[in-house]
């Protein structure tokens, strides 16, 4: 027998989630993080499998490569550090940063690359 999908409030997603105020709920369909139902071109209606979904998509699941790291011998507290390995972020944001710059000197007529200075016009300055 197949099961029927519940449709919630914005006040019983709030209370599902665990938040304080209606308006996160409003947010997160405004921005579609999470799937709704409008009944009646007025009310939104949220499917409970709509709900376990964001949850589900909005998990975080702990690192399994973390490695401890060695206690330091000059530190006080004694308590060992973990380390979560390269920070992926930075590696994009690293990535990102050396394309524009690559595509900002191609651009520009003022690039410091050899080519460019062959080809520049020189001002000689007139002396009277």
């Amino acid at each position: 027998m197949e099961q029927q999908t519940r449709l919630l409030t914005e006040k019983e997603v709030a209370e599902r989630l665990g938040l304080k105020s209606t308006r996160t709920v409003r947010s997160l369909r405004e921005s579609g993080k999470i799937a709704y139902t409008r009944i009646l071109n007025q009310r939104y209606m949220y499917p409970d499998w709509a709900v376990d979904q964001y949850i589900e998509m909005n998990t975080v699941m702990p690192c399994q490569d973390q490695t401890e790291d060695r206690t330091s011998f000059s530190s006080r507290s004694g308590v060992s550090i973990t380390s979560d390995g390269p920070n992926k972020a930075a590696v994009g944001n690293e990535a990102r940063a050396r394309a524009i710059v690559s595509k900002l000197r191609n651009a520009s007529q003022n690039s410091s690359s050899d080519a460019a200075a062959s080809e520049a016009p020189v001002i000689r300055p007139s002396f009277r």
